[in-house]
């Protein structure tokens, strides 16, 4: 049953092709898999998880240049967890505008942001933010 549920893949390089038929899983957290390099397109294109309601996602490999497509998210979920790598990282994915259930957001290690984006007035729900390690942090007007 915890299968259904909860899944964690802390330090791992690759992820596991079962995945996808996870459709009760609740919680995610794919958290420092330094040794991570790429999330398979077949993997992303198939990822369906309804009832997320938190993901932990970040603290990939530096070859890992881009942020994982989070289009796999339903919008049921309510906390989410980024940690940034490699290269100081300017921006938050855009995806994040899109969940209107969110309740709680935890940022770190975005080096490279220096404001908060405009849409973030869009996240309604939001109750908690907290934000670690973003060195070059200097506007929060959005909030």
């Amino acid at each position: 049953m915890l299968e259904k549920h909860r899944r964690e893949f802390i330090n791992r390089h690759i992820l596991p092709s079962g995945l996808p038929s996870c459709t009760a899983l609740e919680e995610l957290a794919i958290a420092d898999c330094d040794n991570l390099i790429s999330i398979p397109d077949d993997l992303r294109r198939s990822w369906s998880l309804p009832r997320l309601k938190k993901l932990t996602i970040g603290g990939f490999s530096t070859k890992l240049q881009e942020f994982p497509d989070q289009g796999f998210i339903g919008s049921s979920l309510e906390e989410l967890t980024l940690i940034a790598w490699g290269q100081p990282r300017e921006h938050l994915p855009d995806q994040i505008q899109h969940l209107t259930a969110l309740e709680s957001l935890d940022i770190s290690d975005f080096d490279g942001l220096d404001a908060l984006p405009n849409w973030f007035e869009n996240l309604s729900s939001l109750q908690v933010l907290k934000i670690s390690n973003c060195k070059s942090l200097k506007h929060m007007e959005a909030i």
